[in-house]
């Protein structure tokens, strides 16, 4: 076992599954190393891989020995999460992982910004306990900056929400701003809201509904592939209100970054 092993094995307990696309980028420069390393942890017992159909990728859980070795190690238990896998893949956890994945790359290209922490849904349902508080976001995103510090409130939209449900999300978090609260533990004033879709229209249709719930200057539209294949901090993102004052047929406006160079 290599410390790149033991990397991998908290990696894949924090993240409750991951694909072997998503270890590699963390850990690999190519995917038939990363192909062929995974092979020897599942041997092991320290993952346990699972084929949830023959279009979907492997999925990776912690396993038995593999866990039982990070708690010998101090590990927290209450971090690490083997999250089931069904029949089919769970699409929201996978985005969500992407999207992790896809910030902690890019910050390690960047001396002027770190993750500090990336609490998952896994994690914030996990604290919450029951009942859960009325909002509940899919993560809460700790950020530094040059800057300082920024909390990112973390929204992973697949097309399957109702826009109404959709609304009172967003009712909460402008509710909070408006009264200078916290959110989610993030000091008032250091936390934003914002929401990663798959497509256009989607980010159309979910501004319009922030824009007129009064959350327009306050939250960010993205697409996610837009956000995994330019990077994570790169330009990439908009508020609600300029996306809804763009016509259609007119490029939406994604210039705003997380953390702009200095």
């Amino acid at each position: 076992m290599t410390r790149r092993d033991r990397d991998i094995l908290h990696a894949v307990g924090r993240m409750g599954q991951a694909t072997t696309d998503q270890i590699q980028r963390l850990y690999f420069g190519d995917r038939s190393t990363a192909s062929r390393r995974l092979a020897k942890l599942v041997a092991l017992r320290m993952l346990d891989v699972h084929v949830p159909n023959l279009s979907s990728p492997n999925v990776y859980t912690l396993g038995k020995a593999g866990l039982d070795m990070l708690l010998r190690l101090g590990a927290d238990r209450q971090e690490l999460h083997v999250s089931r896998v069904r029949r089919h893949l769970d699409e929201h956890l996978r985005a969500l992982n992407d999207l992790r994945v896809g910030l902690v790359v890019a910050t390690r290209a960047r001396m002027d910004v770190s993750v500090e922490a990336f609490h998952g849904d896994l994690d914030l349902r996990r604290a919450a306990g029951a009942p859960p508080p009325a909002y509940l976001p899919d993560a809460v995103v700790e950020l530094v900056t040059t800057a300082g510090p920024m909390v990112l409130i973390v929204e992973i939209d697949l097309g399957f929400e109702t826009r109404g449900v959709f609304a009172k999300k967003v009712d909460a978090t402008v509710a909070l701003w408006t009264a200078g609260l916290p959110c989610c533990g993030a000091a008032a004033g250091t936390w934003r809201p914002a929401v990663f879709v798959l497509s256009e229209g989607r980010a159309r249709s979910l501004a319009a509904v922030i824009e007129r719930r009064g959350g327009g200057p306050l939250w960010l539209v993205a697409e996610l592939q837009r956000v995994l294949a330019t990077g994570a901090l790169a330009p990439v993102l908009a508020t609600a209100e300029e996306v809804s004052a763009t016509p259609r047929g007119v490029p939406l406006p994604y210039r705003w970054a997380l953390a702009p160079r200095t």
